[in-house]
């Protein structure tokens, strides 16, 4: 059996994941960490006797001594390296919950320690997984190829819009240079440059996520306009699973983690555009470009946002 730990139980996340685990014949969450900056102890408690899950453990260095892999599901980002580091230094692969970080900093330090380690890393949204992302791309194929591009996504710049720039580059590829702010209040408008392909307009912040307000993808192709709305995570469970167990049993994650960092880095390119009116390769992001999640995580914690999914806390960019 393989057994897997969860760090930190502050969202809606950790039951979806425990539930998936717990399909699988041969993966089961065995243990608990929480820091406490979300939940009480007795929520912890609880959510262990729900799942069937044995041991709550006192401290990280105890959970990652108890378990063969583990799931970083913090909503403050900013202490994901923190707590991925500890998995990374034993040889044991683990999952990192979108945003993976939320600071170029802690970016670029993960990937060195991933590198150093050779620790196998997985993490992101669970958005690249959805079937009508392979249907389009299989589509479009036979419609002469994309001409231009519509993404939007409701919520803020980094916790909800990491899902719908990951669909962006689940579709294309990690081949985003450049993003421009265009303009808007509420919503932001940016357009994404590729290195080799057609331009991409993002919109970000389009409203509460919730039913009927998720991710869209439209496409112009030689021939059609195609338009694809993915239901969410909780729709693409066969595959986050298949892909879960694959990098659980083999240490084989479904991309390189640089390529999964993509979404990260135009995360903080469109926020840095949108403060300086300019546009922002993603090589020239600011050194201290960032998010600051212990901000956001206040605001959530404040809100109860874990028992509302469609409730999203304001993102605090730190200005560089």
């Amino acid at each position: 059996m393989i057994r897997i730990g969860l760090v930190d139980l502050d969202t809606s996340h950790p039951a979806f994941f425990t539930n998936l685990l717990h399909r699988s014949p041969d993966m089961r969450v065995t243990a608990i960490y929480d820091g406490g900056a979300v939940q009480s102890s007795e929520y912890i408690a609880q959510f262990a006797r729900e799942h069937g899950i044995p041991q709550i453990c006192s401290s990280l260095d105890e959970l990652v001594a108890q378990v063969d892999g583990g799931m970083v599901l913090s909503q403050n980002w900013d202490l994901h390296l923190e707590r991925a580091r500890p998995f990374l230094l034993a040889g044991k692969p683990v999952f990192i919950d979108k945003p993976m970080v939320g600071r170029l900093s802690d970016l670029n330090a993960l990937l060195v320690l991933a590198k150093q380690t050779g620790t196998p890393v997985m993490g992101g949204s669970t958005m690249r997984f959805a079937a009508e992302l392979g249907a389009l791309r299989d589509k479009v194929t036979d419609l002469g190829g994309v001409v231009s591009a519509f993404a939007s996504g409701p919520g803020d710049l980094l916790n909800f819009g990491a899902h719908v720039v990951e669909m962006i580059t689940a579709f294309f590829g990690a081949h985003i240079t450049t993003v421009s702010h265009i303009g808007g209040n509420p919503s932001h408008l940016f357009r994404l440059d590729q290195l080799d392909g057609p331009p991409i307009i993002l919109q970000l912040g389009g409203g509460q996520n919730g039913p009927g307000n998720g991710c869209v993808l439209v496409l112009t192709t030689q021939r059609s306009v195609e338009v694809i709305h993915p239901q969410g995570a909780w729709q693409m469970t066969d595959a986050t699973l298949q892909a879960l167990s694959r990098f659980f049993r083999e240490g084989i994650a479904p991309l390189s983690l640089a390529a999964s960092l993509q979404a990260i880095q135009i995360c903080l390119a469109a926020a840095q555009s949108r403060h300086h009116g300019v546009a922002v390769a993603l090589s020239d992001i600011h050194p201290n470009a960032g998010f600051d999640g212990a901000a956001y995580t206040h605001d959530y914690a404040k809100l109860g946002a874990w028992q509302h999914d469609g409730l999203s806390a304001r993102s605090h960019y730190i200005k560089s």
